[in-house]
């Protein structure tokens, strides 16, 4: 048995240039296939989060300005009777502001800075009055202490291009806070702050915003005790028709009740044809594989018909002629998971961007593709799988093969 699985291992370099190629579609296919199914995986639970949270959310800002408002539409801090109304899980308090940085040369980078009461969820402005939660990546999240302090917990983007790291300090003039439509009356004044947490949420636009303490963001941008938007969540989904009314009749004709439960659905049916698209993804990069050892082991049969008869003329078993081939399939597969893993490690996110297109941004929730345990066990099994379908039927006909079949190849 040790003879077999000696031979068939150095079987494995007889022919260089075949071997490297077999192993790099093999990497590749287990590559795709791992990352494919990861994203999947990932989109699927955040279809469902979306569904669970979302959906019981809704949004109160000025009448007839995107949600969460620019920075210069104010509401009143505080509103009577509001949380006095049933059917309330939670109210948030929000202030925004887009602000443009003109100092880069090509184009100008644009942002949003959004000021939150510490404890309160970290919500991003983006575009339809969707809202995405970010992750934090280094650093801290807000705590109740930092209510009045200079902090800020800025995203991926935002840090990477001004080279800011957990305790910088960032400054934001005047000038690129005002950009346009800023009533000229309101006095507002640079934002400085020191650095304490960094987000991401795979976006670049959500991941060049950043979150200071509200009662810092009113000062900075002259807001008196008002806010930009409310973030109202009903105790559960089917009481958000009923809220949003009552929301209404309080907040009265200036202000716009929007439900997220639209914008939430149409999210979560996007994500889940992300998750549909990356199991088909996942199925042809596996047949792919299996198709690649199956024509490789063909033509390693025909190229070694005269050795095969030559083993049986000898007395060698069926048993040694499959473990032979057997063998230099699973070398291959090995060889081939692990520069698989190597490849959805380093470059999963490329990957799932580069066959899935722009339907991912944002899908991933900035989690990453961090190889784990389960990851590795997962690839190497489906390597190993990829050798075993495709040389079934190769092993088969070598088994087959009669022993007179050499003469004809002396």
């Amino acid at each position: 048995m040790m003879v077999v699985f000696s031979l068939g291992v150095r079987n494995v370099y007889r022919n260089g240039v075949r071997a490297t190629l077999v192993i790099l579609v093999l990497g590749l296919s287990v590559g795709l296939v791992v990352t494919m199914l990861k994203t999947s995986a990932n989109t699927r639970a955040q279809a469902q989060t979306l569904k669970s949270q979302i959906a019981t959310l809704i949004t109160v800002g000025s009448a007839g300005q995107p949600v969460g408002g620019s920075g210069w539409q104010i509401l009143p801090g505080e509103i009577a009777g509001l949380k006095d109304l049933p059917r309330i899980a939670g109210v948030e308090r929000y202030a925004r502001r887009q602000f443009v940085d003109n100092t880069r040369r090509l184009q100008a980078s644009y942002g949003v800075i959004i000021g939150v009461e510490p404890g309160a969820t970290l919500r991003l402005s983006a575009m339809g009055g969707f809202v995405g939660s970010p992750k934090i990546i280094e650093g801290r999240n807000f705590v109740a202490e930092d209510r009045d302090k200079a902090v800020a917990v800025v995203g991926k983007v935002f840090a990477d291009e001004r080279g800011l790291k957990i305790g910088s300090r960032l400054a934001i003039p005047v000038a690129q806070l005002k950009g346009r439509g800023f009533p000229a009356k309101r006095r507002i004044k640079d934002l400085e702050a020191e650095v304490i947490g960094i987000f991401s949420v795979g976006v670049v636009w959500g991941d060049n915003q950043l979150f200071i303490p509200l009662s810092l963001a009113q000062k900075v941008l002259d807001m008196g005790g008002g806010v930009s938007v409310y973030y109202i969540t009903a105790s559960s989904a089917e009481h958000v028709p009923r809220l949003a009314k009552s929301l209404k009749k309080i907040f009265g004709k200036v202000s716009d009740v929007i439900s997220q439960d639209a914008a939430a659905t149409k999210a979560a049916n996007s994500m889940e044809e992300v998750s549909s698209t990356s199991r088909f993804g996942a199925t042809i990069s596996a047949g792919v594989g299996a198709l690649v050892v199956l024509f490789t082991m063909m033509l390693v049969t025909r190229e070694r018909t005269r050795e095969i008869g030559i083993l049986k003329a000898i007395g060698a078993s069926n048993g040694n002629v499959a473990g032979l081939f057997i063998t230099e399939t699973i070398a291959l597969a090995t060889v081939g998971a692990v520069l698989g893993l190597l490849i959805y490690a380093a470059g999963g996110s490329l990957l799932a961007n580069l066959f899935l297109g722009s339907i991912t941004e944002g899908a991933l929730g900035g989690t990453g593709f961090g190889l784990s345990l389960g990851d590795m066990v997962y690839g190497l099994a489906l390597a190993l799988l990829f050798g075993l379908v495709g040389s079934l039927y190769p092993v088969y006909c070598a088994v087959k093969m009669r022993p007179s079949e050499a003469i004809r190849h002396l």
